[in-house]
């Protein structure tokens, strides 16, 4: 359990590196960028399998260079299936090396990992706190180690900064949507 939860630590502080600071006023303009009616395409994912590591630099650099706004419908530690979509394109483009660059940018594999995927360590130390007390094992003094360790990771992520929702290229254009992992979620996941 401890190393998991210190798998758990490690994991955050490679995904969420950045400590909570005072933020700046800082503002973008987002400019509009579609509607659900206008032109768009999918992106289909090439292998199926759980979606370890993306690259959302390699994303954003490919949205900024073909002037395109990717919304992606992946995050890592989904299971994506061969065929089925990973990102919607704005505006719709039937460039196939778009498609291929894409698809190069997330990982996938047989199993989840904590390289991106925070969410899977809390999963785990869940998973055994709930196998602890069932009839078979019966330790409530486990479980409460599982939750001690659980509220410890908790307590380092909620000093960290969280990834943003949207990602904007230097002239303010919005370029990525994602559904970044929220404190919100991690404690659901507990």
């Amino acid at each position: 359990v401890a190393k998991v939860s210190k798998g758990v630590n490690a994991a955050s502080n490679q995904d969420l590196p950045d400590e909570v600071k005072a933020s700046s006023s800082i503002s973008i303009t987002e400019h509009t960028f579609h509607d659900e009616s206008s032109a768009h395409k999918f992106v289909m994912a090439s292998i199926s399998g759980y979606l370890q590591v993306r690259d959302d630099n390699a994303l954003l650099t490919i949205a900024k260079q073909n002037k395109i706004v990717l919304q992606l419908l992946s995050e890592p530690g989904d299971f994506v299936v061969k065929e089925t979509p990973i990102v919607k394109i704005w505006p719709q483009t039937g460039n196939k090396k778009i498609d291929k660059k894409i698809n190069a940018a997330f990982i996938t594999g047989i199993q989840r990992t904590l390289v991106q995927d925070v969410t899977f360590g809390i999963n785990e130390l869940v998973e055994v706190a709930v196998r602890t007390l069932s009839p078979a094992i019966n330790d409530p003094f486990a479980a409460i180690t599982c939750l001690h360790w659980i509220g410890s990771a908790l307590c380092q992520i909620c000093s960290r900064t969280f990834p943003k929702s949207k990602l904007y290229d230097e002239h303010g254009a919005l370029r990525i949507i994602r559904r970044p992992v929220t404190f919100t979620s991690l404690a659901d996941a507990s």
